[in-house]
């Protein structure tokens, strides 16, 4: 280990962009993993946070910082170079020096924030969606935090930049981009959830609220915000309806929550909270017709969600909503109605997601069970009786639905047996003799509660249908600081590596590249469809590389975070086709339960193949252990190949050519002197650049052979240490 991290540690000093890149992932890995890795965080914020760096690199150094913990001298480089950062030309660093202000301690965050306001104020002004986007989101985090408002509350400059702040978050709820939009209703909704938070924590007597200050540095916020949504309530409704489906669910609460606000003078109550004159003889007041016109807008703006969304989340959180409404002055109970039978006919639709009693319909005997029916439970709903025959001839089909539901997470089975009663009507027994035993104990049942006028079946046997793990998970949005924040505390840890090919190149590539598509992620696009929250990813498309970040819950609380690193491998064998490579991909899955990683672990494959739809074949550690030696032997025969390329030293020279040389050199002499001085005036030293650079001054075959030796030798050192220890 002491070796690989010193290969880290050297490509972090590398001063090339993809030898870092690489570097840092191999970093994230370890502390995917749960290992120390103080070290290497001290060299990525020297190396990379404090020296100008690309975008990439930088935000994958500030993902690194946020899974470690940082000695106070180490603060303060990065803080220095956020701020240098925050001022690049090229927005995308700035969007990433931006993102790592949530992670920053509270006394340093004040300021810093203080410092930095031209420069903050000139990303919400930026012609970039990624820094807009960047900015919205990482305030929206920060400025509702309790200890941002204490901060506020011990300074006066600050408060005013903050509130500018939040006014700014509101108009970006009409920014142009799709993503800049969503998330500034994200922000504003949190707002909104923060203040009633605390105020009902004050209602009930909890102590460890905000001071009276606090609450009215909150409620100023909120009354502001409530004027500004309210009076744009028509424009917010008409940009919410061109999102894209699945953010149109984040536009709801902030619209439902202000509109009511004013409706009920609820916000009349907010202003006086905020202990603000001025709030409230600036408020316009509307008439009574007014405020029941805007409630109803905004109803008549959500109803069609409740018939035509085929999302469960949006058809919940609208019908929550629309119920939030149905009690202001002039509510109709239409509203709710409307909000009830929605919410119900969800739950049933999906009542597959709640734990069920046995239960059995009349006239058809359920043989239906889990593999493990101590802990798994069942329902099974008929809409027809047994099957009749007809004359000329298992006769008409009954349709039938079976709901399960699972009390744990763990793998499970439904087996369904079908059974055919060919001698019904005759009265009597028949003499089929199947191909099973009288001892099996659901055949003696069956004929114990035999019925004379069925006779005796037959029991067709059907392949069980199980029930895949990824199943009993759902999404969990949380946003990556949260995420970073939560991986190191979770105790249960499992890691395997799985492989899949992919075309890097031919007609396949080119169509997938053409609509912006990874070709390298083919084998992981089915996650899409997955129950996964996508916290972020990082796509390194010049090396095929990759870190992708997911979150889910199971349905019974528990949490589980999953990180999947990969690195891709051209194939020695290569036809006059498409060209095939293999990408590696090693799989981190951590969890708050050790149950869900111990189910996982318990069939790796079948785990790989609920996830990706069978795309991923898993690979036990030998294997990865051989395939690495294959490698290293593949890269040394390389290595001797390129080494034997290289021109032979020339052969030492006689005399006579040695004294024409000199002569040619003190010709020389002058010009060297001459250009010398140029540069000095260009303001180049001897033997001196300006600057660290991210650009690399090697030619593409130069980059690839130091990165191939770098890749050798590290492997070739934890092989030689793994050898040491097995022989130990």
């Amino acid at each position: 280990m002491d070796i690989l991290y010193a290969q880290i540690q050297a490509d972090l000093r590398s001063n090339d962009a993809l030898r870092q890149t690489g570097a840092l992932l191999q970093a994230l890995q370890q502390s995917a993993a749960g290992r120390d890795i103080s070290i290497l965080a001290k060299s990525a914020v020297e190396e990379i946070v404090a020296s100008p760096a690309s975008a990439v690199s930088k935000k994958l150094a500030f993902d690194l910082i946020r899974s470690t913990r940082l000695t106070s001298d180490l603060w303060d480089t990065v803080i220095t170079g956020v701020r240098s950062d925050l001022d690049f030309p090229d927005p995308d660093v700035t969007a990433a020096a931006i993102s790592i202000l949530s992670a920053l301690p509270s006394h340093r965050l004040s300021k810093l924030l203080t410092d930095s306001t031209k420069e903050i104020n000139t990303c919400f002004d930026s012609i970039s969606d990624n820094l807009r986007f960047s900015i919205t989101e990482t305030l929206g985090c920060i400025l509702a935090r309790d200890d941002v408002v204490t901060l506020c509350e011990n300074s006066v400059s600050l408060l005013d930049r903050v509130s500018t702040w939040w006014a700014r978050i509101g108009l970006n709820m009409l920014d142009r981009s799709d993503n800049v939009s969503k998330v500034a209703f994200e922000s504003v909704g949190r707002l909104f959830q923060e203040f009633d938070s605390k105020r009902m924590s004050r209602l009930a007597g909890d102590k460890l609220v905000d001071s009276e200050n606090s609450l009215a540095i909150r409620s100023n916020w909120v009354s502001s915000m409530v004027d500004f949504v309210w009076k744009k309530r028509n424009a917010l409704m008409a940009r919410s309806l061109v999102l894209p489906v699945e953010s149109f669910r984040a536009t709801v609460f902030p619209i439902v929550y202000a509109v009511k606000a004013v409706a009920s003078d609820a916000v009349e109550v907010i202003r006086k909270l905020s202990k603000s004159s001025s709030s409230s003889t600036s408020s316009v007041l509307d008439s009574n017709a007014e405020r029941f016109v805007g409630v109803s807008d905004v109803v008549s703006h959500l109803a069609p969600f409740l018939a035509s969304s085929l999302d469960p989340a949006l058809i919940y959180e609208v019908g929550i909503n629309m119920l939030y409404l149905a009690d202001v002055p002039g509510g109709k109970t239409e509203w709710a109605s409307l909000s009830i039978i929605a919410i119900l006919t969800l739950w049933i639709g999906r009542n597959s997601l709640l734990p069920e009693r046995e239960t059995s319909s009349a006239g058809l005997t359920d043989r239906s069970r889990g593999t493990k029916p101590a802990k798994c439970t069942k329902k099974v709903d008929t809409c027809g009786d047994v099957l009749t025959v007809q004359s000329g001839g298992a006769m008409d089909p009954v349709l039938s639905s079976v709901t399960v539901g699972v009390t744990h997470f763990e793998r499970c089975a439904l087996w369904v047996q079908v059974l055919y009663y060919p001698f019904y009507g005759s009265g009597a027994a028949g003499d089929y003799e199947g191909d099973y035993t009288e001892e099996d104990p659901q055949i003696m049942r069956q004929k114990r509660s035999l019925r004379p006028e069925l006779g005796e079946p037959v029991i067709l046997r059907c392949q069980p249908y199980k029930i895949p793990l990824t199943e009993l998970l759902l999404p969990h949005k949380i946003s990556p600081v949260e995420f970073f924040r939560l991986w190191p505390s979770l105790p249960a840890v499992i890691e395997y590596t799985g492989t899949y090919t992919y075309e890097g190149s031919g007609f396949k590539a080119t169509a997938a590249q053409q609509y912006g598509e990874s070709p390298f992620l083919s084998g992981l696009k089915s996650l899409s469809s997955k129950p996964f929250h996508r916290v972020c990813s990082h796509i390194i498309r010049t090396v095929a590389g990759f870190q992708l970040c997911f979150a889910a819950k199971t349905w019974y609380g528990g949490f589980l975070g999953m990180m999947i690193f990969g690195a891709s491998e051209v194939s020695r064998n290569v036809d006059l086709g498409d060209e095939t490579t293999t990408m590696m991909c090693k799989f981190v899955v951590r969890a708050s339960d050790a149950s869900i990683t111990k189910e996982i672990g318990s069939d790796l494959q079948g785990w790989l193949d609920d996830l990706t739809d069978g795309g991923v074949e898993y690979m036990p550690e030998d294997e990865v252990k051989v395939a690495a030696a294959e490698r290293l032997r593949i890269s040394m025969e390389r290595i001797a190949l390129l080494k034997a390329a290289q021109p032979r030293p020339k052969t030492p020279k006689s005399d006579d050519e040695n004294e024409d040389e000199d002569e040619d050199e003190d010709e020389e002499d002058e010009d060297k002197k001459k250009k010398k001085k140029e540069k000095k005036k260009d303001g180049e030293e001897d033997g001196k650049t300006k600057g660290p650079s991210t650009l690399s001054k090697l030619t593409a075959e130069e980059a690839e052979h130091r990165a191939l030796q770098a890749a050798v030798l590290q492997e070739w050192h934890m092989l030689c240490k793994e050898m040491n220890q097995s022989q130990n």
